[in-house]
């Protein structure tokens, strides 16, 4: 295992990276209120927000988490009017619905522009088929959960509050256990897509005979960074609040000597232009992929991933990598069409 002091120069990019507002989002208050009338299926959902997905563990949101039991009078109704999210939750036995509908009435007019949801707990798997009277929620979004089936929220509410709030699924997944692992998934997802987009499109640049840029420097700084930022994006959204410094500490051990393999993977790839497109691309999309998976399991589940275990996900990404290259790779090889002097009836030439 490499020491901190032989990945100085790679994780010298962290520091490069403006993160200030990444971490003042997390950082701001994300204050959630729910509403109902039966007692047992508000807390049911407070704590299914608040449980660790990795340990089951209940924990503590007093700043986070409201439940406001129905009635409430008029001081609790502006306290949940200033909430960010707003969840009203409807029990499918529960016939009489008067009581949420006012409430919901007095919020709108307490506030039009805060985020609601309104959340129907039944076994329907369809909007459609709940009855029209208790679909009087006029600009709020409603979805379903079913409170007996694992993972209840997982299909259903938590995509739902990632679409409402789509630069702020960091910030959510910090302040709400629940959302852990759906955005930490899709964290990985996107930046090893975007790492092998990027690698595709220099990789086409550098088989063009006219270029002489030396590509693979400018791309380990590019894909180094957006790896750096993969991992203080998940140690946040994870529900570490930590610096970048503090976080580069506690991963030197951890992604050390996958970072020095992936950047002599990339260079070795990178010396064979046109033959090493392919492989370059399912590097970059598999070395991002194992290092957010490494990052994943330090502060999910607080072990490292055994070099056997980097191996074996490297080797699952690299297929998905190859997949991916074959998509972004143009089937025909490009054309530079190069201006030249031209005289009377001369046309370009085309260079293959």
């Amino acid at each position: 295992m490499a020491s901190f002091h032989d990945l100085s120069h790679l994780w010298s990019t962290l520091t490069e990276i403006d993160t200030g507002a990444i971490r003042e989002q997390v950082q701001t208050p994300l204050r959630v209120a729910i509403l109902g009338s039966d007692a047992a299926a508000a807390h049911w959902l407070a704590d299914a927000l608040r449980a660790d997905p990795f340990s089951g563990d209940l924990i503590s949101l007093p700043r986070t988490l409201g439940v406001y039991l129905l009635p409430v009078g008029a001081e609790a109704l502006q306290e949940a009017a200033r909430a960010d999210l707003t969840l009203f939750v409807l029990p499918a036995a529960q016939e009489d619905i008067a009581q949420p509908v006012q409430a919901y009435r007095a919020l709108r007019a307490e506030n039009q522009a805060q985020t609601v949801v309104v959340l129907h707990l039944t076994g329907e798997k369809q909007l459609e088929r709940l009855g029209a009277e208790r679909r009087n929620w006029r600009g709020a979004a409603e979805t379903l959960a079913d409170p007996d089936a694992a993972d209840a929220l997982a299909a259903t509410l938590i995509p739902t509050l990632l679409r409402l709030f789509p630069d702020r699924h960091v910030a959510l997944a910090h302040h709400l256990p629940a959302l852990r692992a759906a955005v930490a998934r899709d964290l990985i997802q996107e930046a090893s897509l975007a790492n092998a987009g990027y690698a595709a499109s220099t990789g086409l640049a550098e088989i063009l005979p006219v270029f002489t840029i030396p590509f693979n420097v400018a791309d380990m700084v590019v894909l180094t960074k957006n790896q750096a930022l993969l991992a203080y994006k998940l140690a946040l959204a994870l529900g570490q609040d930590i610096s970048v410094q503090q976080m580069a500490t506690q991963l030197a051990g951890v992604l050390g000597g996958g970072f020095i393999w992936r950047e002599m993977a990339r260079r070795l790839v990178g010396f064979i232009p046109v033959w090493g497109l392919l492989p370059k691309i399912a590097v970059a999309y598999a070395g991002t992929y194992a290092t957010g998976m490494a990052v994943f399991t330090w502060y999910a589940h607080g072990r490292k991933l055994t070099p056997a275990r980097m191996r074996q996900l490297y080797k699952e990404a690299a297929i998905e990598g190859k997949a991916r290259a074959k998509a972004l790779i143009p089937k025909k090889r490009p054309h530079l069409r190069l201006p030249l002097p031209r005289r009377k009836h001369q046309k370009s030439i085309i260079f293959d």
